[in-house]
């Protein structure tokens, strides 16, 4: 369901309340998607008037596995479904009425004091179950309190970026933001663009349009599943990295492997193409998003996966501690985990407007824009190395090639990419 969809429910349900009101006749909801099939089977009735009769029909109550947890309030006090096991009973935490799904469409802050008594998981700082009777009163509200109360928004403590052993599953944004920051740090080292085996190419960072971090276990004995979490970012227009989107990854696979590991994986967007399939609350790899296994430091594809104008493809890295070597991410799904967002912004976000530049970097993702700035600054400094050498190294004695060019990925290496000469 759409933001305006949610807005016109609450609506309609706001002056269909003023209506029955000034008619005295109890306040019912009625979905207009819904109404027509509820006709025939009960009536709707308003908490004002519980117990009374409608068109001659009686009131359902609650049946199946949850009637037991259900007697004591069998029915939603907006529209008087019936809970079941497929229909759960919700509570509002504004004003205390018992809801359906259908009913409480919007989760939204509700200031600290409005709260109902002994509320359950009340946070000012979550968004809470609101129902169609106190949306209207508490949308108005909404920026003033992400603005005071948002996580997003708190001041963080100072991280230092380094190698960790990472769980899977982190419950907060905030710390799936500080993985990424350690993560970040182990694949783009100082020393990435001269020795690093294992590191990503400087120029995959440099010309990504986006990044997906994550944390991933893998195990299994020949049927091996995969579970993760993390985060993605895209690069905007202006060179700045967007606000992070949370998700997360399952998947199967095959072949003879017995054991587990933990590890970090980074998938280099190649495109903005690729971005864009991050705005949909599911990719498949392979079916909805290409990634190839990406060339490393001294690798000779390395260069050629580079073109002038971007890269030419997406490209996963990772670092496994354990007893295999690597992961493949084909056959995996990767969900926008909406929950961690909501928690972490104080409002429901889609993921375009996370990855688009709607909404601003936030205060509490500090860690991970710094270890992104330390990223591109170690980029910066490996370029001043190749220019250094390059003037220290003049034209080449024994050709007309005027300027020595070190090999990228192999500043050691004194003889001139160009060439083939040593200076």
């Amino acid at each position: 369901m759409s933001f305006e969809e949610q807005d016109h429910k609450a609506l309609l349900y706001q002056q269909q309340s003023s209506s029955a009101q000034s008619a005295a006749i109890p306040v019912v909801y009625v979905d207009e998607d819904q109404a027509a099939a509820r006709a025939n089977s009960h009536s709707f009735y308003g908490n004002d008037n519980a117990g009374q009769e409608t068109n001659s029909t009686t009131r359902r109550s609650s049946s199946g596995v949850l009637k037991g947890r259900y007697a004591d309030h069998p029915n939603c006090d907006v529209c008087g479904l019936a809970f079941d096991v497929t229909k759960r009973r919700h509570q509002c935490r504004a004003c205390g009425r018992f809801i359906c799904g259908n009913c409480s469409p919007l989760m939204l802050l509700i200031p600290e004091g409005e709260q109902i008594e002994g509320a359950k998981g009340y946070d000012p700082s979550i968004p809470q179950r609101a129902c169609l009777h106190c949306t209207p009163r508490l949308r108005p509200l909404q920026e003033a309190l992400v603005a005071q109360y948002a996580k997003a928004n708190a001041e963080t403590a100072p991280h230092e970026a380094k190698s960790r052993l990472h769980v899977p599953f982190s419950p907060t944004l905030e710390k799936e933001c500080t993985n990424a920051a350690d993560i970040i740090g182990n694949f783009f080292r100082r020393d990435s663009g001269s020795s690093g085996d294992r590191s990503i190419p400087i120029a995959m960072l440099e010309k990504a349009h986006g990044l997906a971090i994550m944390t991933i276990i893998k195990a299994g004995f020949l049927l091996v599943g995969k579970v993760g979490t993390g985060i993605v970012v895209s690069r905007l227009p202006d060179g700045s990295w967007s606000a992070p989107s949370a998700i997360g990854t399952v998947g199967l696979g095959g072949g003879f492997q017995i054991g587990g590991e933990i590890v970090e994986v980074v998938i280099v967007l190649g495109s903005p193409a690729a971005v864009q399939v991050f705005h949909s609350p599911q990719v498949n790899i392979g079916a909805g998003l290409d990634v190839a296994v990406g060339p490393y430091g001294r690798s000779a594809a390395a260069a050629a996966a580079v073109s002038s104008s971007g890269l030419n493809g997406n490209y996963s890295y990772s670092i496994s501690k354990g007893l295999y070597a690597g992961i493949s991410l084909q056959g995996s799904v990767i969900a926008t985990r909406n929950d961690l967002n909501r928690k972490f912004y104080g409002q429901d976000l889609e993921a375009s407007a996370l990855l688009n530049g709607t909404v601003g970097q936030p205060i509490a993702a500090k860690p991970l824009y710094e270890g992104l700035d330390r990223a591109m600054r170690g980029i910066q400094e490996h370029k001043d190395v190749l220019a250094e050498m390059s003037r220290m190294m003049g034209p080449c004695s024994n050709c007309n090639c005027p300027v020595f060019v070190a090999h990228a990925h192999q500043v050691w290496n004194k003889k001139c990419k160009t060439c083939n000469h040593v200076h």
